[in-house]
């Protein structure tokens, strides 16, 4: 069952990791046909007067060298009294995501205080 998925990107040996607005890092790996929730991302998800908000995880790429580094990236909204939007690097240990391993390369001020739609795809490139 999928819940408001945004974006996925394609991983070595045909697996697809994608990602659910709601915070939740999914992978499918096609030799057992099997989806699992690998991580789950603290997002806001609320305006200030605590409306439904369009944030959340919302961006998802691999790095194009992820075969050696592992790495891949997510723009998201994070928790917490700033309003902020992040996108950070984390690592994948086989099919598992290092939490602990996030580096935050950009960090966004934005505005949760009305409506207004948002976005924030993370590019795909192909490996060198």
């Amino acid at each position: 069952m999928l819940n408001e998925a945004v974006e996925l990107a394609m991983l070595p040996g045909d697996r697809v990791l994608f990602v659910e607005r709601h915070g939740a890092v999914k992978l499918y790996t096609p030799g057992n046909k099997r989806v699992t929730k690998i991580a789950t991302i603290p997002v806001s998800t609320k305006y200030a007067d605590s409306s439904e908000a369009e944030d959340g995880l919302l961006g998802l790429g691999a790095d194009p060298g992820f075969a050696k580094n592992g790495w891949v990236y997510m723009y998201y909204s994070p928790t917490g009294p700033t309003a902020k939007n992040l996108l950070a690097r984390f690592t994948m240990k086989g099919d598992s995501l290092d939490r602990s391993s996030e580096k935050i390369m950009l960090e966004i001020p934005v505005q949760r205080d009305q409506c207004c739609h948002t976005g924030g795809a993370v590019p795909q490139q192909r490996g060198r």
